[in-house]
Parts: C-alpha cells; sequence; structure tokens
C-alpha cells in the first residue's frame, strides 16, 4: 500500500502499533462474549437484523467491541476509491448511510474470524483482504466488508435528478414496449443473485458509459454470436415512478453515477427512447490488450495480486530511486525494462509486452484501476527513462465483473528529432 492508500503503517507511530499489537489478541470468543486482554471484557446480547445498519453504527460498535483505534477503522467514500477514518464519516457523508468498511488487526490468533463473524451480525459481508507489515516485520490484516443491504436515497435523487437512462438489448424491446422494464436477476460484485434494474444518472454519451457498455456487447456476443451490438436506451421520468419505488446508491459495481432500484418500472415512467450501436472498437487492430482472450481465471489473479509495493523503510523498492538503462541496440534496452518492471511488481510477462509502433518499439503495461497503480507505473517507468504516450494511447476496458482496467502505453525518452528505428518482434 502506498501514502496515499487506505493507510500507511510506516506513518504511525511504532508505540501505538506496539500497543495495538500486544492488547489485540482474543482470548475467547462466544455468541455474546468478546475478551481482547485479561483487563477488557465486554459482554452484549446481539442478533442479526435484515435492516440497514448505518456505517457510524458499526463502527461505535466494533470501537466497543474491539477496543479499536482510529488508524484501525476506515470508510471508503461513495464517489471514489478513497478511504477515511470512520469519526469523519457522519458530519461529512449523511447522505451516505452505509459504505465499503476496512479493518486493521493484528494477523495473530482467530482475529479475521472474529472480525468476520462480528460484521456479519452488523449486517456486512466479508468481501476480500490484504496484508501488510510494520518496521517491526509484524503482519498485519487489512480485511474489507460491505454491506449486505444499501439504503434508500429516493428522496435525494427525485430532489436532484429528472431522469435515469435504461440501456438494453433490443432483441429485449418488444418485452418492454408490453410490460415495461422487469427488475431481472444480476449478479452483484460478490457473487449474489439479486432482482435489480441498475439506472444511470449522468450523460450516456460519456466515454466512460459507453466503454462500459461495450464491454457488455462483447459479453453478449461470447454466447450470442448472431448479436449485432444493438442496443435500445430508455430515458425514465423518475418523478412519474409509483412512491414504493426505492433507488440505491451503486457504491460497489459500476459508480457513482449508477443506482439500482428493485422495483419494476412501469410503461408510463419510460419517457424516450433511442437505438444505438456499442461495436467493439477494441478488437481493432490497434489494441494490445484483448481481455476476451485472456481467461478469467487469470484476470481474477492478476487484480487480487497487483498491490503496488509499499516505499517506506522496512521495504526497499528496487525503483525507489532512478534507474539508469542504456543500451545501445533499443530492443535490448526495452527488454531490459520489461525485466525490471516485471521483476519489481510481479507481473506477468503477458501484463507488459513490447510493440512495434509507427516510430518503433515501445511498451504497453496492462494494470487494475485502483489505488494509485496508474501514479505508481508512470513514475517507475519515468526512473527507467521512459514516459508515457498522451491522450488516445491510453485506454480503459473493462472485463466480464466491469472491472477496470488501463492499458498504459510508453516511448523511450529520445533527443529531438531522433527516430527510433523500426524493429518486429
Amino acid at each position: 500500500m502506498t501514502s496515499d492508500s487506505i493507510l500507511d503503517i510506516s506513518l504511525i507511530l511504532i508505540s501505538e502499533l506496539d500497543k495495538v499489537y500486544i492488547d489485540y489478541e482474543p482470548l475467547c470468543d462466544t455468541p455474546d462474549l468478546f475478551s481482547l486482554d485479561e483487563d477488557y471484557i465486554y459482554e452484549e446480547q446481539w442478533h442479526s437484523s435484515d435492516e440497514v445498519q448505518s456505517v457510524c453504527d458499526v463502527a461505535d460498535r466494533l470501537t466497543n467491541l474491539l477496543k479499536l483505534k482510529v488508524f484501525q477503522l476506515r470508510i471508503r467514500l461513495p464517489e471514489k476509491d478513497e478511504y477515511i477514518p470512520a469519526w469523519k464519516w457522519a458530519n461529512k457523508y449523511p447522505d451516505y448511510l452505509t459504505s465499503e468498511i476496512a479493518v486493521l488487526v493484528p494477523d495473530i490468533s482467530n482475529n479475521c474470524r472474529i472480525v468476520t463473524k462480528l460484521m456479519d451480525e452488523s449486517g456486512y459481508k466479508f468481501t476480500r483482504r490484504t496484508t501488510c507489515e510494520d518496521e517491526k516485520q509484524r503482519t498485519w490484516l487489512l480485511l474489507f466488508f460491505v454491506p449486505k443491504k444499501q439504503e434508500s436515497i429516493r428522496e435525494m435523487i427525485v430532489k436532484y435528478h429528472k431522469y435515469a437512462y435504461y440501456t438494453a438489448p433490443s432483441y429485449n424491446a418488444d418485452s418492454i414496449e408490453k410490460y415495461g422494464i422487469l427488475a431481472g436477476s444480476a449478479n452483484d460484485p460478490y457473487g449474489y443473485d439479486v432482482q435489480r434494474i441498475y439506472l444511470y444518472l449522468g450523460n450516456p454519451s460519456n466515454p466512460a458509459y459507453e466503454n462500459m457498455m461495450m464491454s457488455m456487447s462483447r459479453k453478449i456476443q461470447r454466447n450470442n454470436e448472431q448479436f449485432a451490438c444493438n442496443f435500445t436506451e430508455y430515458e425514465i421520468r423518475l418523478q412519474d415512478l409509483p412512491e414504493n419505488v426505492e433507488f440505491c446508491a451503486d457504491i460497489h459495481r459500476f459508480g457513482p453515477d449508477f443506482i439500482y432500484t428493485e422495483s419494476d418500472i412501469p410503461l408510463e415512467a419510460i419517457r424516450d427512447k433511442e437505438e444505438k450501436s456499442y461495436v467493439n472498437k477494441y478488437n481493432s487492430k490497434d489494441d494490445v490488450f484483448d481481455l476476451d482472450k485472456i481467461p478469467m481465471s487469470v484476470l481474477d489473479k492478476w487484480w487480487k495480486d497487483y498491490r503496488p509495493y509499499t516505499l517506506c523503510i522496512s521495504h526497499t523498492h528496487p525503483l525507489s530511486a532512478p534507474y539508469i538503462v542504456k543500451e545501445t541496440d533499443y530492443l535490448k534496452q526495452i527488454e531490459r525494462v520489461k525485466s525490471i518492471m516485471v521483476s519489481a511488481f510481479e507481473l506477468d510477462d503477458e501484463e507488459f509486452v513490447i510493440v512495434e509502433g509507427s516510430n518503433g518499439l515501445y511498451a504497453a503495461i496492462l494494470i487494475p484501476e485502483r489505488d494509485r497503480n496508474q501514479e505508481i507505473i508512470e513514475s517507475s517507468m519515468e526512473h527507467l527513462h521512459f514516459c508515457k504516450i498522451k491522450s488516445a494511447d491510453e485506454n480503459v476496458i473493462a472485463d466480464d465483473k466491469n472491472r477496470k482496467w488501463i492499458s498504459l502505453r510508453f516511448e523511450n525518452f529520445c533527443p529531438s528529432g531522433f527516430v527510433l528505428p523500426k524493429a518486429r518482434i
């Protein structure tokens, strides 16, 4: 993790880390009794509930029950992949009662199981975990949880938005024009089948939205080769929906411009429609990475494993200082850069490729769009005397699980007027 990510252990006083690590070791674990040390026992009668439980309530319970310090509990902001301390949440984001929660605990005893069980009872489900080390090489667990159910934000949505957009393959048009838009089964980001309709609040001409629809188009084509990439975009007047239609923030799947409802949308709320085609532009000859040709198991592994190294005292990063690579042969030079980057960031060979361009060879790297990955890669390549190629040469693409990937391209620093030799690999 980097200094701007969820937390930076190197910035926390070692005395604070020592106290937490020593004190935080559950001695017993029963449904109603948790013990963190010999002098502290907290007993509580608690029963799971299907009601929405706010971040503040869950944070208070965790703090009281598990004696968490301020730096151990952080909450993800709804509109971006950034986390803030729990105590800042209530005043800064009163409209969002739930969000992803990150809990940091020492990797000892049954901590992971106890925290996961407690969060499950509090209405949050475990999604993923990562590990990090402090200056004494002690391992810490960073556990992530998302709410099982979201709160309704209907009042806020209707107040600030008149329209939302729903895009569906055109072969569904006859059914929609007869019955309206019906809540169908969909997978949430963590594999649970739910009955939902996802609506877009932004401009449907936004490139990010078009990229997402092209990704969806590719997925449909794999199951139906005859699909011609034709879609129908429906404009929905939100104020014409029945009062019992609730909206929830889609903070985990597509992003802040999306909401979802578990109710059907009647015909009278559909104001207009427009025919659109989302042809898969990523299959062009200029595309470097085609996610369709990469097995999902490989993408899952890349997404899970890719964590830029922490640049701290206890970890010497291979690229923490400028690294000069000079070769007379350009192909040898770029292969040397590839070797350094693959080793430094534990990339697979397929994630870093050497590509022939109009002016010679250049590098292309595929990374997950999260944390500070792009910034770290760009900085590291600059240390190796490679700069990012701007504008259209940077692509953001989505896989079948709607995870965003960035395709970055780099070229060597060249003196003015110098043209790289053309070569083919």
